[in-house]
Parts: structure tokens; sequence; C-alpha cells
């Protein structure tokens, strides 16, 4: 029986509220999403049913026929969306493949540079331990971090100039909580790498927030919250 986690639920319910509340906000938007298997690819649905303009949909290479299935069964296909294997823990090929190729031409032409992502997706990706550092290191990887701010645990700019450096794309995290072990190591390990959070609110009460939405309570659980994380 396929699994559909209650996180991408919830992140795919929240996307559809933020576009509903800015309207248009996923066109023309390059999203990717990282899975851990097993999962059924709700979430870059969601992204393309929304407008998006590039999906990549990620996971481990066992997944992959299941995401293809998924990707034709709802009538999308290529290029728009694409399913592609992705091992946190020996990726560099898997990388150099989504950069040189997969996000090297654009669905629709454009005279301005564009970011080669806009935004990560993940859901419930870690339920244990062991999982964190390699999932850390592909954001880093994902968010253009250089090795040497990894390796200093520091906040500075990297040595590359900004105007040279590609632009970081936004994680957009659902995370169930299930232990304060795993809690306390995912977060401080994003935080070693000098990265930007916040937990965003999903009732409505922070209506200044840009990112913050009004989701019935229904798709709201209190073991799971959305997190954007982003580098400065």
């Amino acid at each position: 029986m396929p699994n559909v986690y209650h996180c991408s639920i919830v992140l795919g319910k929240y996307m559809e509220t933020l576009s509903n509340k800015t309207h248009g906000f996923w066109t023309d938007k390059r999203v990717l999403e990282l899975a851990s298997g097993a999962g059924q690819g709700i979430v870059s649905l969601s992204a393309a049913a929304l407008g998006a303009e590039r999906v990549i949909m990620t996971d481990i290479d066992s997944a992959v026929p299941a995401l293809q299935r998924g990707v034709r069964l709802n009538g999308f296909e290529a290029p728009q969306v694409q399913v592609t294997a992705l091992d946190w823990t020996s990726r560099s090929q898997a990388l150099s493949h989504i950069w040189n190729d997969i996000l090297s031409n654009p669905t629709t032409p454009s005279s301005t540079p564009r970011p080669q992502l806009d935004y990560i997706l993940a859901s419930d990706v870690i339920w244990v331990d062991y999982l964190v550092p390699a999932l850390v290191e592909t954001i880093a990887d994902l968010m253009h971090i250089s090795k040497e701010r990894r390796d200093s645990g520091t906040h500075h700019q990297d040595e590359q100039s900004i105007t040279s450096r590609p632009q970081s794309p936004v994680l957009l995290l659902a995370y169930q909580f299930r232990s304060t072990r795993s809690d306390q190591l995912l977060f401080e390990s994003l935080d070693q790498l000098g990265l930007q959070r916040t937990k965003i609110s999903l009732d409505g009460e922070n209506v200044d927030e840009p990112d913050s939405v009004y989701m019935d309570s229904k798709f709201r659980k209190p073991n799971i919250a959305i997190w954007k994380v982003w580098k400065e």
C-alpha cells in the first residue's frame, strides 16, 4: 500500500493556501523535493498543479519508478516535472545531473538571469538520527554553502563575491516531532551552516507575516510544523 505521509498533506495544503493568499505565488518557480524513501511525491505534484515551471522529484533509486508512475497518472510530463534519483550519502553525480542537465534548459525563455532553484521542499524526511548529517550536507550543497563555511561553523560571508554566487533557494521543511534528540541534532546542524529559520504560523494569527496563513484545523497537527529555512 503506498504511503502518503501526514507531513506531505500539511505541506501540500500550505502551498495551496499560500498560492490562494498570494495569487500565482508558485507560477514560474523552480522547485526540488527531497525525499528519503516510500513517499508518493504529493508535495511535488502540488507544486506542479500550482503552476511551478520546473519540478524535480528526488528520492532513492528504488523509489523512482513509483514516482514516475505517479507523474504519469496525474497528467504531468517532462520537462515541467522530472524524477531523478538522489542518494544523500552519494550525491555528487546526481547533483551534477540536476544542475547541468535538468536545470540548464528552462521551460520558458527569459532575458534575465534565473535562479537555479527557488525552493527546496521536504516533508517528514527525518525519522532516524543517522539521516540528519546526510540531509544537512545535501541541503548545504543545494544552497551553495561553501565547504569552508561548513567546516568553520561560522556565519561569515563566503569569500566568493555575492554577485558571482548563484541565488540560494529557500527550504520549506514539514517536520514531524519524534524526539528531542532528533530535533536538537537537525536544528543545531542547520544553525552551524549559518542558516536562518522561522516556524511558519498556520493559524492565521500572524497576519503581518507574509509566509503565515490560515489553514483549517484538520490540516494542523500538534506534532507537525512547517519551517522556512534560508541563507542570508
